[in-house]
């Protein structure tokens, strides 16, 4: 002879509700220290994870610091190329001005020696 079937809706079997469900049986319940642990681990976690991110906002805040350098350096360095041009030019009429002013400094001593020579020779006749 069977045992008669509970009915459904009404009650459940004393056996039912000590039973654990599924999901009790595939996650064992963590003892104090295991839950402390796992706590201690996410605190740890969640430290080197500030870190991670104040380090990134450092290199982040360096890199903008280090493209503004390069950004002026290379403006001193187009200012110091036009200002170099400038003086390369300046350097070339100079060198050029002096070429013609030794020229003409040439001229002038031989005018010098010719008027000279004239004057020597108007006294002696």
């Amino acid at each position: 002879m069977r045992a008669p079937a509970p009915q459904s809706g009404t009650t459940k079997p004393k056996s039912a509700s000590k039973r654990p469900s599924a999901e009790q049986e595939s996650e064992p319940r963590e003892s104090a220290s295991e839950h402390r642990e796992r706590q201690r681990r996410i605190r740890t976690a969640e430290r080197a994870l500030d870190r991670a991110r104040s380090d990134a906002e450092a290199l982040d805040d360096e890199l903008d610091a280090e493209t503004e350098r390069r950004a002026d350096l290379e403006e001193e360095r187009t200012t110091l190329e036009r200002r170099l041009q400038r003086t390369s030019e300046e350097l070339a009429e100079s060198k050029t001005t002096e070429r013609e002013l030794r020229r003409r400094i040439a001229d002038a001593q031989r005018e010098v020696r010719q008027a000279e020579k004239a004057l020597t020779s108007a006294e002696t006749d």
